[in-house]
């Protein structure tokens, strides 16, 4: 919990630094909507070809057939833009998915029914991730119930069967603890982030409160879509979705879930890409900007236009009057301070994790495992409250046999195994510490 409150603290701290003018903290994209459903929104500013500006569109009505590169007007900061195309489809965007996936029990049924909609559940997600472009679409899995896991798939859809089938039923469900998890999990990535939430329940124990969940979404302008059933909270999850450009579905049944996950699917596959060139010079403030779209579609019908604003989250690498004219050499040095000052917090807090007596830790707990080596063999990075006593590492199969045993010396926070004997499959993981074991931690060893 303290890394990932750091890891944030971080971020805002960079973002600062190199973002002089910004969005106001926690609001969404200032957006105006077409009041007409014929014409489209922007839902996505995609600014990794700078100056090249790429514009995701989409609306209600699924034809496109009225609009062509003619149809548009392009204007950034009230300057008049040059268009380069407009494609119907994804033609240059690929799309990073986190599906947030509850297998908590289901409340309100039947263990029976609770089990059938579940496995439905499974076998809806699976197809929606499918329905996805597997050569350059790529998808991360945070399942949660009492506790959380985040597994990174890229775009390896058989791995992601096998460890979505291995799920069991488990009692809790921290919905908010997972969702701000599958948000910093797609962080890093470039292009179009989204985040898809299965959910048949309230929260139960989580940490994160959701207006935390929502302002992190926002910040980083990545849509939510949720699915909602059971007796899941629905005051709490709607702004989830309206507020950060996505939508919220309640399915009553098995039928309507897997509907639901097609609906997603289709909305977003049903856009289309405006490219144009950025009319305000390179490396020119405000890196903050607006951008205005007017789309015509017959001389019957008035004009529509629809606004959001992006931002420019690097500087260009070229050098240019952003760094060199004395207002900004101030901005400069305000980056390299916060580098220090953030750098410093991020040696402080490891020594102090190191040297620190884990007196508050009562359980044991795996942290990280990390496959390297070509698969075989695993790193597992783990805290443990103990440091004077051994540590012991037990590998399960699927079926609860322990196959592995390793003793470790408890002084360190990082051991490594070969598994090269074991063979493909699902696993568990758990380590023993001064007679206490942790939870079971799923590993999966894949075919190289």
């Amino acid at each position: 919990m303290m890394a990932r409150i750091l890891s944030l603290f971080v971020t805002f701290l960079l973002f600062t630094a190199l973002v002089p003018a910004q969005d106001k903290s926690g609001e969404a994209p200032e957006t105006d909507s077409p009041k007409s459903a014929l014409f489209p929104t922007i839902t996505a500013v995609l600014t990794d070809d700078f100056p090249l500006i790429t514009l995701v569109l989409t609306k209600t009505q699924n034809n496109w057939e009225h609009f062509h590169l003619d149809n548009f007007r392009v204007k950034e900061e009230e300057v008049a833009a040059q268009i380069l195309s407009f494609t119907v489809g994804r033609a240059n965007h690929s799309l990073k998915i986190g599906l947030i996936f509850d297998h908590g029990y289901l409340g309100g049924v039947s263990s029976e029914d609770s089990l059938a909609f579940w496995e439905t559940a499974k076998t809806a997600s699976a197809g929606f991730l499918a329905s996805m472009e597997a050569e350059r679409d790529s998808f991360l899995l945070v399942s949660f119930a009492s506790g959380v896991d985040n597994t990174d798939f890229n775009n390896n859809t058989e791995v992601f069967s096998m460890i979505l089938n291995s799920l069991e039923p488990d009692s809790g469900r921290r919905i908010f603890d997972a969702m701000q998890v599958g948000l910093e999990a797609l962080l890093p990535h470039n292009g179009r982030r989204i985040m898809v939430l299965f959910t048949s329940g309230k929260d139960q124990g989580s940490d994160t409160p959701s207006k935390t969940v929502l302002q992190t979404a926002r910040l980083l302008r990545i849509p939510v879509y949720i699915i909602a059933t059971g007796e899941a909270d629905y005051s709490a999850l709607q702004p989830l979705a309206s507020k950060t450009g996505g939508s919220l579905i309640y399915a009553k049944n098995a039928e309507e879930l897997t509907q639901a996950f097609q609906q997603i699917s289709q909305q977003l596959q049903n856009v289309s890409e405006l490219t144009y060139i950025t009319p305000v010079p390179d490396g020119t403030e405000p890196l903050r900007r607006t951008v205005e779209v007017i789309s015509t579609i017959s001389p019957d019908l008035p004009p529509q236009n629809t606004k959001t604003t992006y931002r420019i989250d690097k500087l260009p690498s070229k050098d240019s009057e952003i760094l060199t004219s004395p207002k900004n050499r101030k901005n400069l040095w305000g980056m390299i301070f916060a580098i220090v000052v953030c750098m410093g917090i991020v040696a402080g807090f490891i020594m102090w994790r190191r040297n620190r007596l884990y007196s508050d830790l009562v359980v044991p707990a795996i942290t990280n495992i990390t496959f390297h080596r070509r698969n075989n063999t695993i790193r597992l990075d783990v805290n443990i409250p103990l440091r004077n006593r051994p540590v012991k590492l037990t590998i399960f199969t699927d079926a609860g046999t322990p196959v592995i045993d390793a003793v470790f010396p408890g002084r360190k926070r990082r051991y490594e195994m070969d598994i090269s004997e074991l063979p493909f499959g699902v696993y568990f993981c758990t380590i023993t510490n001064g007679g206490l074991t942790s939870e079971k931690k799923h590993m999966v060893k894949q075919v190289v």
